[in-house]
């Protein structure tokens, strides 16, 4: 609990995302509970910690490559929702190109398919 209440998240969002019951982590907190492995694997993916630090507090060398966790959930969609808006900002672009050079081609052929008069 400590540590999400360090990053400013919220205990119910964490609950929430992890798929904990509303009001676990309170519960465990407050009746000194432990928790189970699957929970414990939960937090460390979600904090990107170790299982080592989760359960010791300590990093180990070894373990820190070994246990290297991805981001957060709530992490990895903004990363994927800001890609996904330069991606959509880049297909624009190449549109738009496109339609230049179709319209630069259109001018073209037309300039040519125009009879040259010299007087």
């Amino acid at each position: 609990m400590d540590e999400i209440a360090k990053r400013g998240l919220k205990p119910s969002v964490v609950e929430r995302e992890l798929s904990l019951s509303n009001g676990y982590l309170a519960t465990m907190k407050k009746r000194n509970g432990s928790l189970t492995e699957e929970v414990l694997l939960k937090f460390s993916k979600y904090l990107n910690f170790s299982l080592s630090y989760l359960i010791k507090g300590v990093e180990d060398a070894a373990s820190n490559e070994i246990d290297k966790a991805p981001k957060r959930k709530g992490e990895n969609s903004q990363i994927i929702e800001a890609l996904n808006g330069q991606i959509d900002t880049l297909k624009n672009s190449l549109n738009d190109k496109q339609r230049i050079i179709d319209l630069l081609s259109e001018k073209q052929s037309s300039k040519e398919k125009k009879p040259v008069f010299r007087g």
